[in-house]
């Protein structure tokens, strides 16, 4: 598991909708995706937060 990366883009959530920057890799989606941290967003080729993806981030150790 990537959960240094993870977090960085997890980060890049919006604050309001949890929607996620498009610019990541593949394999990082499918990972996420996997563990259920994101699911699709109404935004074509979108991807948002899930709840689990929220809490894996806020509670996850910094580094």
């Amino acid at each position: 598991m990537h959960m240094h990366t993870q977090k960085l883009w997890f980060a890049t959530a919006d604050p309001d909708t949890f929607e996620l920057s498009a610019d990541v890799p593949g394999w990082l989606v499918d990972e996420c995706e996997t563990l259920g941290f994101v699911t699709r967003s109404a935004t074509p080729g979108g991807w948002r937060l899930t709840i689990a993806g929220y809490e894996a981030w806020r509670t996850s150790p910094a580094g």
